[in-house]
């Protein structure tokens, strides 16, 4: 049988980043109630994510001009967009909202 390492479950769980683990002997109301939880704040951000993606089209289409850039960087990856217009900053920022805090739950029993 093979140990998993600190580091491996550490590696492991930024994989995925919205998924929490309970440990045996939790009740099913417990459980019930996470995931209730969890669903309420996916679809707050997909709510919020879909309103930056269509807010970031109209301004496209109503031709609102402008430069702005950004870099973000994060353990492991990095972003830079230099001259886009707002609302193509918008709508990348909508789909990264959708993405992250998309509903996902794994079920170990």
């Amino acid at each position: 049988m093979e140990e998993k390492t600190m580091s491996d479950e550490d590696e492991e769980q930024r994989e995925r980043p919205m998924e929490f683990l309970l440990a045996r002997g939790h009740s099913d109301n417990t459980v019930e109630k996470l995931s209730k939880y969890h669903l309420i704040y996916s679809i707050l951000g997909l709510v919020l994510g879909l309103a930056c993606v269509i807010g970031g089209v109209l301004l496209f289409l109503a031709g609102v001009t402008g430069k702005m850039s950004w870099t973000a960087k994060f353990p492991g990856a990095s972003s830079e967009i230099l001259d886009a217009a707002p609302g193509a900053v918008l709508f990348i920022v909508g789909l990264f909202v959708i993405f992250v805090t998309r509903y996902k739950v794994i079920s170990k029993r």
